[in-house]
């Protein structure tokens, strides 16, 4: 019995995709400096929460590559 493996297409990704990825990610990560200086009261744990959920969802599609994976992945 074969696994469905041996027939997936290959999936290539470019240095410009990782490049518009690590942009993104050190965007995020000076707008998560920048927002710590503010204070949004309760609001405070939603806003670091969202910019980290970005973050790890950009980390986990493109360089864990899950983003080519199975749905059930």
């Amino acid at each position: 019995m074969e696994s469905n493996r041996a027939h997936a297409e290959p999936h290539i990704t470019g240095y410009l995709t990782y490049f518009f990825v690590w942009l993104a990610l050190t965007v995020l990560t000076l707008i998560t400096i920048w927002v710590s200086y503010i204070d949004f009261g309760v609001l405070n744990i939603i806003v670091a929460l969202s910019i980290a959920s970005v973050k790890a969802s950009l980390v986990a599609l493109f360089f864990m590559h899950l983003k080519y994976e199975d749905t059930m992945t």
